[in-house]
């Protein structure tokens, strides 16, 4: 049984530090992607087409959901350490 909680300890400290490193990378990519959608949204300018407007929405909504895999990588590596620090 020791043995076992010694891999799931292991196990969850791995996840934890993948978890980690995988949101640190998806954060760059963020800025960089934070930065070419800013660059989009202002060569389109303050037109009004409906295809410019989509395309401004879904990256808002894109850069979004990137925030949002950061923040749950983020709670998943914390509660990965949690939990294995209670084992």
């Amino acid at each position: 049984m020791t043995s076992q909680l010694g891999q799931l300890k292991a196990q969850l400290e791995k996840l934890s530090q993948d978890c980690r490193t995988t949101a640190g990378n998806i954060q760059a990519f963020e800025k960089a992607f934070s930065q070419s959608s800013a660059q989009v949204q202002g060569l389109i300018g303050g037109t009004a087409t409906k295809a410019d407007q989509e395309i401004v929405a879904v990256l808002q909504q894109a850069s979004k959901s990137v925030e949002e895999a950061v923040s749950s990588l983020a709670r998943a590596a914390k509660a990965a350490r949690d939990y294995a620090s209670q084992a």
